[in-house]
């Protein structure tokens, strides 16, 4: 049982950190769209 709460955590995680990096990179690519117009 132990396994699967860690198993569940280490799935979350990623699920956030997965939200940052899509966050980071929609920034960027509004960033390049405004250098780019």
């Amino acid at each position: 049982k132990v396994n699967e709460e860690l198993l569940l955590v280490n799935i979350f995680n990623n699920q956030i950190s997965l939200g940052f990096l899509r966050l980071k990179m929609s920034k960027v690519v509004e960033e390049l769209a405004e250098l780019l117009v």
